[in-house]
């Protein structure tokens, strides 16, 4: 889910997110678009902290909440990460 996504340190992500899947990823996106799904993550991070009403909307998101309204919050931000 998306608001566990943000509660991710940017190494965790890292760590458990990209690296058990980084042979596969290197074979459909380049190492760049890899480096900016990284980037984009700490972006989105700092979005939750510094915008109050983007923190607001996805500390309101649950296990029913749907994967394209989630990222409705910061909709035409973050392509890649999402």
């Amino acid at each position: 889910m998306l608001a566990d996504l943000i509660k991710i340190c940017p190494v965790a992500f890292i760590q458990n997110v990209l690296d058990p899947y980084r042979a596969h990823l290197s074979k459909h996106w380049s190492q760049q678009h890899i480096d900016d799904v990284e980037k984009e993550h700490r972006q989105l991070r700092a979005v939750y902290d510094n915008e109050p009403h983007v923190g607001k909307a996805f500390d309101q998101h649950d296990e029913n909440t749907f994967f394209n309204d989630a990222w409705d919050v910061v909709k035409g931000r973050f392509s890649g990460l999402r």
